[in-house]
């Protein structure tokens, strides 16, 4: 008697942890600028924080040689505000900021292998996909140079804002396990009417009010379980 051995399909979940850095495109910072001199400005922006991102992956389509795969993504980061110009630098105040993400990735090998294909497969990948998030900031804590120097009374960024980017990694199966270790960026472009911040300004203040667009540049390392 002939048996026929069935290979068994993997599940496609996967779950990632993933911490590394966030900032903003240095050309969209804020310039707050001085009410009786218009080229006498202070850039405000986020700058470098880090940031924790939780994953959840799901196979839509599995090729031969590659998968198509369904990310979901929350990220954390508390963000420090500063204000820069040629004559100083100066913290404007503490946040959070929080980005809820979807991505979808393709996956690419040299050897025309997928990391988890049965029964052969390869020990390494790279991804490449397009990424788009909604993005909002809270719980501000005002310093004093933002206060006294430049008036602020008050900074609004609790209204959610939409990005759209591309993003890439890669990624090594530690053995033959589920465990998988990996390098992730991702470059998103501002996508919507409003501004992530709104910086207000007193009618004491000798500064002029101002917005922030923000655009997230993002680069992690980050460990993930294939179930």
């Amino acid at each position: 008697m002939n048996a026929q051995v069935t290979v068994p399909e993997r599940s496609p979940i996967a779950f990632t942890v993933r911490g590394g850095l966030i900032s903003n495109n240095g050309d969209l910072a804020s310039q707050i600028r001085l009410k009786t001199d218009y080229d006498n400005t202070w850039a405000v922006n986020t700058y470098y924080a880090t940031a924790a991102e939780a994953v959840l992956g799901i196979d839509v389509i599995r090729l031969r040689t590659t998968d198509i795969v369904l990310h979901i993504s929350a990220l954390g980061a508390e963000p420090e505000l500063r204000a820069k110009s040629p004559t100083g630098d100066h913290k404007v105040a503490d946040s959070q900021l929080g980005i809820a993400r979807a991505s979808i990735t393709f996956s690419f090998n040299n050897d025309n292998y997928k990391m988890f294909g049965m029964p052969w497969h390869t020990n390494h990948e790279a991804i490449l996909g397009i990424t788009g998030s909604f993005m909002y900031s809270t719980n501000f804590e005002l310093s004093n140079f933002a206060k006294d120097t430049l008036g602020i009374s008050n900074i609004k960024g609790d209204q959610a804002v939409k990005s759209l980017g591309i993003t890439f990694g890669w990624n090594w199966r530690i053995l033959d396990s589920g465990w998988v270790i990996g390098l992730n960026g991702s470059i998103l472009w501002f996508a919507d009417e409003n501004p992530l911040l709104r910086f207000e300004t007193g009618e004491a203040s000798l500064y002029n009010p101002a917005k922030l667009t923000f655009a997230p540049r993002i680069l992690q390392a980050g460990i993930g379980y294939h179930f």
